[in-house]
């Protein structure tokens, strides 16, 4: 009798193990889905570079992503050339639906005045670099989530031959907004307690 209550024990030892480890990969399952899911379901802004014949537009901002983006912006560019520093402000872009485009129109400054020029195009157009440029692409989902994408436009190392890298870093991406409230919620909720 002693020895089938053994057996019965360890066999539901042995089942418990199961249960928790099926549990977990089930939860992990659970995980990678929900990230996949917000992967698909995000908009995705990339510079594209084609000649304007506008002076006031830098480059277009396409959404390839699947979801519309909105508060598209564009860090403010600053270089010095020597004689000053020339400042590039970017008009923001209300939203960009997706696999649409919109052109990103750009002010430049130098030292602090604002400055016509017919170059500002060429500026950015990885054509005509001459030297390194690094701008911040930052846009917000429907969810109120921001993302960041550095882009990097390196001239060629053999003019006339390739034509200059543009490269794109790694996207980054703020927490879910509705995660974080929650959070501020409850740490508030407790402030008050002793």
């Amino acid at each position: 009798m002693e020895t089938v209550v053994w057996v019965q024990t360890i066999v539901l030892a042995f089942t418990l193990i199961i249960l928790y480890f099926y549990a977990a990969e089930t939860a992990a399952l659970r995980r990678e889905t929900v990230r996949q899911t917000k992967l698909t379901a995000r908009p995705l802004i990339v510079p594209v570079f084609v000649p304007e014949p506008r002076s006031s537009y830098a480059f277009r901002l396409q959404n390839i992503g699947s979801s519309s983006a909105f508060n598209v912006r564009v860090q403010p560019y600053m270089q010095d050339i020597g004689l000053g520093t020339i400042q590039y402000w970017f008009r923001p872009v209300e939203f960009i639906e997706p696999q649409a485009s919109k052109w990103v129109e750009a002010t430049q400054f130098l030292d602090d005045k604002a400055h016509k020029s017919e170059l500002t195009n060429q500026t950015f157009y990885p054509k005509y670099a001459t030297s390194e440029l690094h701008l911040v692409i930052m846009f917000d989902d429907v969810e109120g989530r921001t993302y960041s994408i550095p882009v990097k436009i390196s001239p060629s190392a053999h003019p006339g031959i390739l034509d200059s890298e543009v490269s794109l870093g790694p996207i980054t991406g703020s927490e879910d907004p509705t995660r974080n409230s929650f959070k501020k919620f409850i740490d508030r909720l407790f402030q008050w307690y002793p």
